[in-house]
């Protein structure tokens, strides 16, 4: 499942129609799966998968797994320009289906969004999900 899930967010952000278009136009670097290769500049984001459990909820069985969005940007604005890349790319995420096989895709759900941090000249934004399946 975890190969399918990466591979619908990889598909979403590919083809995500009005808001989709705008976050890859903002986000130049692309959308890379755990870390970007060393020669792409920034602003890119990368996308991870963190955790998955298994859960008995109101009478039903759920997978619920855990993915990470981080946003990284060398511009020197103090962060605006990796806030608006959070922005574009939460348009998009926010509520999502994801289109995967042998599961229903139940809720794309928003956990957090964690401050712009600023390391090694490099501006740091970690957006977290839970997606809920049957």
């Amino acid at each position: 499942m975890i190969t399918e899930v990466l591979t619908a967010i990889k598909n979403l952000y590919d083809a995500g129609g009005a808001a989709g278009t705008a976050l890859r136009a903002a986000n130049t670097g692309g959308q890379w799966l755990n870390e970007a290769k060393d020669d792409v500049p920034p602003p890119y984001t990368t996308v991870s998968w963190i955790a998955s459990t298994a859960e008995d909820y109101m009478g039903g069985n759920y997978e619920i797994g855990s993915i990470q969005f981080d946003i990284f940007s060398e511009a020197d604005d103090g962060g605006i320009e990796a806030l608006g890349i959070a922005d574009k790319l939460m348009t998009l995420y926010n509520d999502s289906t994801l289109t995967i096989s042998d599961h229903t895709h139940l809720a794309m759900i928003r956990d957090g969004t964690g401050a712009a941090i600023f390391i090694d000249d490099v501006w740091q934004i970690t957006i977290t999900y839970s997606l809920w399946f049957d």
